[in-house]
């Protein structure tokens, strides 16, 4: 019992080494608008598309929530299409889809449903888009942006774009798109790697020690 309760003090500790500063897991705001003010949506056609650019800083995070600010009359679109992309970094536009969520009613309070595990590379752009598609012709107003240049978090991007055709013909470097973006830290594998070498160290010595007689 007594060797037990030494083992698990032991790795209590290696976890800190591992994890400096912290020893659970902290969600980290790595974009944010919504607590800035927002101007006016602006009507868009059926099929428009709308989307936000982050980056991440030096750590890979694992995404826990996507908040977006969405207009009122966005509850009478009929197909409401979301995607996460990484970046092309030679035109600085949105490239691969990693996420993608059809809604046919406006997401409650705007939080977007990660339903699989989305990853983000450290260092890297990424882009979280809009479509909102209706029965008629004109969309209803749909996805807030504010005139502040100035977003929070550890991703400070105001690059958004804008596109009447689905794909990207506008990209403006101001009057972000409201959202938040929050995410996990994800350990570095030299960090797991050291951890796991502790352990098998103290499962070498136990079975090392010689046995009373």
């Amino acid at each position: 019992m007594k060797l037990k309760t030494s083992l698990l003090s032991i790795l209590s500790a290696l976890a800190v080494v591992a994890c400096p500063g912290t020893t659970q897991a902290l969600s980290v705001e790595i974009f944010d608008t919504l607590d800035e003010t927002d101007a006016s949506p602006l009507g868009f056609m059926s099929g428009d598309f709308l989307a936000q650019q982050f980056i991440t800083d030096d750590s890979a995070y694992a995404l826990d929530r996507i908040t977006l600010s969405l207009a009122t009359g966005i509850s009478a679109a009929t197909d409401i299409k979301i995607n996460i992309w990484d970046n092309d970094s030679t035109i600085n536009q949105p490239n691969k889809s990693i996420f993608y969520a059809d809604y046919t009613v406006a997401p409650t309070n705007g939080e977007i449903d990660l339903f699989q595990s989305v990853v983000l590379d450290p260092n890297s752009k990424y882009w979280v888009s809009m479509q909102v598609f209706s029965s008629g012709t004109i969309a209803v107003p749909s996805w807030n942006f504010t005139e502040s240049s100035t977003p929070g978090g550890v991703g400070v991007q105001p690059n958004r774009a804008v596109s009447t055709s689905g794909g990207v013909t506008s990209v403006f470097t101001s009057e972000p798109q409201m959202m938040k973006v929050e995410g996990t830290a994800v350990p570095e594998p030299s960090s797991m790697v050291a951890l796991l070498l502790g352990v098998a160290t103290l499962v070498g010595v136990k079975k090392l020690r010689p046995r009373r007689a």
